[in-house]
């Protein structure tokens, strides 16, 4: 008599076959029968289910993936079973919170499954063993305020709305980082459920092979459930918040200023400025968000050169650090939170300011503003973040590919005619081209190869700002990507976890 196993295998390939030979959708696909698999709290969405938008909308209609079913897992068990289904019957999957994350390499999930995270928001704060531990789930958000309540602190991201581990994993660039390295250096575990359909501890004593390549390259290995972060007594209770507008006419000093700046950065101090279109105006400008995690007085002498350009609006003021990611550039948090819109990123970082270039760009996203009025909404960042605290972490220490790189830009485009897709991906290419060419990275050669072409030899960029089109050296280095190449055939020899930015 056959085992039930051995009849759930075979129910199992039947479904999996008639899933194959139909558009997949909750009630012709694996993703039905896994539905009677999992715990009776956890809940699982179809595409007209009420819920179906809010659990599966992203922040980008570019390159998004497509969903057949959405399901939130209860608890570990439930992810650790979805995981193993997957690998097993080979449907493609998401695991998303905030649904934040970004990259054209996403539209290789087709009728796939959306894993929502929110039940995973467990946030446990032990300000005597200075730790936090937070479920996989857990937003910027939701750890502001028990940090400050307990006095601690930590590096966050520039959006509230944003989940922690999102940037976490692939390194995390902070306002703080300046003080405390990166998001990710701070990671002292992770319960991960990896490609490979098993859950393991992996910290500095554990499966250290796979904490290396969690702390840069984790979104590839697998779902962190739980991860326990380094947390910090608070530098400040109340620190400086400074933003400026600048009219355009300011572009070569408000540059020079940036480059000057950027080279005598004190480890307390960011700087993010964004080129933009004022309606106000009725013209290109500057945004200047500044923080610096002290008082005033200091603050003010460091940012004289802003002072003393001219700005056209200002707001400068002492504010809480829980609060600062929502006053921080005006409160530009909310529009960046929005979602279901049609955006895309060419970003590129920088060794050096060039002036010139900054320059150049400034006056092409000018005429990009009055030739296609439909893409006013873009913009074009360049932050600069200090480097004493990233630079105490061994390089070695980690899978961050550029632990040296403190300077970084993001052409960010949004639009609603997508008649405008060739033209603005022909733009965005463009600019990240010649961004990449002025960074004043020479030709590293343990970065180069033949088939490369000539403008990709200088780029170097955050992971989790790619395009998606890269060369994956460009995000994590040759040396590195070698090395994280033979860790994934070990813990996700499956590729399981191979739709971001997927090596």
């Amino acid at each position: 008599m056959p085992s039930v196993a051995m009849f759930l295998r075979s129910l199992f390939a039947v479904i999996t076959l008639l899933a194959t030979l139909s558009t997949a959708d909750c009630n012709f696909s694996p993703y039905n029968f896994l539905n009677t698999q999992l715990s009776r709290d956890s809940i699982f969405t179809c595409p007209e289910d009420p819920a179906w938008g809010n659990t599966t909308e992203r922040w980008s209609t570019i390159g998004q993936p497509t969903f057949a079913a959405a399901v939130t897992p209860a608890d570990e068990h439930d992810l650790l079973y979805i995981v193993q289904a997957a690998k097993r019957f080979r449907f493609p999957f998401l695991a998303t919170r905030s649904h934040h994350g970004y990259s054209s390499s996403l539209d290789a999930i087709n009728n796939g499954l959306n894993v929502d995270l929110s039940r995973f928001d467990k946030v446990t704060v032990n300000a005597t063993a200075n730790t936090m531990t937070i479920g996989g789930g857990v937003l910027f958000s939701e750890i502001l305020d028990p940090l400050f309540d307990a006095g601690k602190e930590i590096p966050t991201g520039a959006c509230p709305c944003v989940s922690v581990l999102g940037p976490a994993l692939a390194g995390g660039l902070a306002r703080y980082q300046g003080l405390y390295g990166l998001i990710g250096d701070n990671i002292l575990s992770v319960r991960i459920v990896t490609g490979r359909g098993d859950v393991v501890t992996a910290s500095s004593t554990e499966n250290t092979d796979l904490f290396w390549a969690v702390k840069g390259a984790g979104l590839n290995f697998g779902v962190v459930s739980e991860a326990t972060f380094k947390i910090h007594d608070n530098h400040a209770r109340n620190i400086v918040n400074a933003d400026y507008i600048f009219s355009g006419d300011k572009v070569e000093d408000f540059y020079q200023a940036m480059k000057d700046l950027s080279t005598k950065m004190p480890p307390e101090l960011s700087l993010l400025s964004i080129v933009y279109f004022d309606r106000e105006l009725n013209g290109t400008a500057f945004l200047l968000n500044a923080v610096y995690a002290g008082s005033m007085e200091p603050a003010m002498s460091i940012l004289s050169d802003f002072n003393n350009l001219g700005p056209v609006r200002t707001n400068i003021s002492l504010v809480p650090w829980s609060v600062m990611p929502y006053v921080a550039g005006f409160s530009a948090w909310q529009p960046l939170c929005s979602k279901n819109r049609t955006r895309s990123l060419w970003s590129a970082a920088l060794q050096s300011i060039n002036v010139t270039n900054m320059v150049d760009i400034y006056h092409q996203y000018t005429k990009l503003y009055s030739e296609v009025s439909d893409a006013q909404a873009s913009t074009y960042e360049l932050a600069v973040y200090a480097p004493q605290g990233v630079q105490k972490t061994p390089d070695e220490e980690t899978a961050v590919a550029y632990r040296d790189v403190t300077i970084h830009t993001l052409p960010y485009f949004e639009y609603t005619n997508r008649s405008l897709d060739s033209f603005i991906n022909t733009f965005g290419g463009r600019i990240r081209d010649q961004i990449a060419e002025y960074s004043g990275f020479g030709v590293d050669f343990h970065h180069y190869r033949p088939h490369f072409p000539k403008r990709e030899r200088h780029l170097r960029l955050y992971s989790n700002y790619a395009h998606g089109d890269e060369p994956l050296e460009s995000l994590w280095g040759t040396r590195k990507l070698r090395r994280l190449r033979k860790l994934k055939r070990k813990w996700d020899p499956a590729n399981v976890f191979g739709y971001f930015n997927g090596f």
